[in-house]
């Protein structure tokens, strides 16, 4: 459940628009519709698999992805060929596959760098160390922690800083360094969180609260 939890987590910080949803309904008939133009064809296939089929079914949310890979690659729509294969991945981590799931995020990530698409690349990243994270390769998560840190806080990129801080101090915590952690994300969060909307900063500040709980610290965690 634990892991679980984290994957949704990580999954999470990648949605785009935080406004509520076109329901499944309306994404299903732009994507069928071929009058459509393919950007926005494809990205209500791309929204519909995420919204309504990833976290219940990810056999059939694969397969829908593989669909949105092809039509990406048809219609020369690159960032979306990107795009498929994360969400590819997404379902491979889902069912613990993660030798599968490690090849999907790098033929992803090499895409967004050729296309100059900087911040998926970096969250493509992110995701990845994540990866290593949930199976104990904490050197090597912690490498590429670092290096999405050095690019975020150059560009104030908010959303691979909140997923960079999220994942470091899951990794304290795993060890058992609970003090670390809340350290850590208390210094993270003084510097940062001016760059975060309140819905990031909420989510870090839970974290930091969780860590409190956990240490016996009722009245910090309130």
């Amino acid at each position: 459940m634990k892991l679980l939890g984290i994957l949704i987590f990580l999954f999470s910080i990648q949605l785009v628009n935080a406004q509520k949803p076109p329901s499944a309904e309306e994404l299903w008939a732009t994507w069928e519709n071929d009058t459509v133009p393919p950007v926005k064809r494809v990205r209500a296939l791309s929204n519909f698999i995420w919204n309504n089929i990833l976290f219940r079914n990810p056999d059939s949310a694969y397969v829908l992805a593989e669909i949105e890979y092809q039509y990406a690659v048809e219609n020369n729509l690159n960032e979306f060929r990107a795009n498929a294969l994360n969400m590819k991945a997404m379902t491979k981590q889902l069912q613990f596959k993660f030798e599968e799931s490690l090849s999907l995020l790098e033929e992803s990530y090499k895409i967004y760098e050729k296309e100059g698409l900087s911040k998926q690349a970096l969250l493509v990243k992110a995701n990845t160390a994540h990866q290593f994270s949930m199976t104990n390769d904490y050197p090597k998560a912690l490498e590429l922690f670092n290096e999405v840190f050095d690019s975020a806080r150059i560009t104030k990129d908010a959303r691979a800083l909140k997923s960079v801080f999220t994942g470091i101090t899951n990794i304290h915590q795993s060890r058992g360094n609970y003090a670390e952690a809340a350290l850590f994300l208390e210094k993270q969060l003084a510097e940062y969180s001016d760059y975060m909307d309140a819905s990031q900063n909420l989510t870090l500040i839970s974290t930091l609260s969780e860590n409190y709980s956990l240490r016996g610290n009722y009245r910090k965690s309130i």
